[in-house]
């Protein structure tokens, strides 16, 4: 199968949800916004809610249909743990995750706090990669969260970099990437804050990228496939 996206680190993206509600200053210059603004334009019944989350129940079953095995990214147009996301209707996306094991599902998510209070009712699929995204240290706790939860795979994800983070410990993460905001609004990331994760990885013996198209690394794409521990 080709691939159907021009993420690097993917073949695949999967929006049972589209729309969102900024909730801190990393979603600030959203980039599915602007997808969404401009997909609402084209008068598509999908989109027609444009930012407004949205359960798009007709996308729920499309990974049945890829054969071959794929990296999904879940959810590039949303945040599927919105507090507008029903329990009931989350669980019929991971019980899809579920039933397709030949898939590797990536899902990132700002909402660790709202994930944390459902995580004892959620289906945890083993096919499951998940990670949360980080601006500043204000934001650490997520990572925190993070870790006590089930998926195998966990990683952080500091994009956009906004400010300062000191990581005294990474321990119970696979991984860690590294980006600046990008765009003509882009806010300036420091370079010693880059540094500064970086060198907390290596103390924790973390795998560490900072680039653009950091997944395409093919240790994190053996990774996500579960090849190496």
């Amino acid at each position: 199968m080709s691939k159907q996206t021009t993420i690097s680190w993917c073949d695949n993206t999967w929006n049972p949800v589209v729309g969102c509600r900024k909730i801190s200053p990393g979603c600030d210059n959203c980039t599915a916004e602007r997808a969404l603004s401009r997909l609402k334009g084209r008068k598509l019944d999908d989109y027609a809610n444009g930012f407004e989350p949205t359960e798009t129940h007709e996308r729920l079953h499309i990974p049945f249909n890829w054969k071959n095995p794929q990296i999904v990214l879940v959810n590039s147009l949303s945040d599927i743990f919105l507090e507008e996301i029903s329990l009931s209707y989350l669980n019929k996306m991971m019980q899809v995750m579920q039933e397709t094991p030949r898939h590797k599902y990536v899902l990132v998510t700002k909402r660790m706090t709202n994930l944390a209070l459902m995580a004892n009712q959620l289906i945890w699929p083993d096919n499951l990669v998940l990670g949360t995204s980080i601006e500043s240290h204000e934001y650490l706790y997520r990572m925190d969260i993070l870790k006590t939860l089930p998926p195998k795979l966990k990683f952080v994800s500091f994009q956009p970099l906004l400010d300062a983070v000191y990581v005294p410990d990474f321990t119970g993460i696979d991984w860690v990437t590294c980006e600046s905001e990008a765009g003509m609004r882009a806010r300036k990331t420091d370079f010693t804050w880059i540094v500064s994760i970086r060198d907390a990885c290596k103390i924790s013996n973390v795998p560490f990228q900072y680039a653009a198209n950091c997944f395409v690394e093919e240790p994190i794409r053996k990774m996500i496939w579960g090849l190496e521990t």
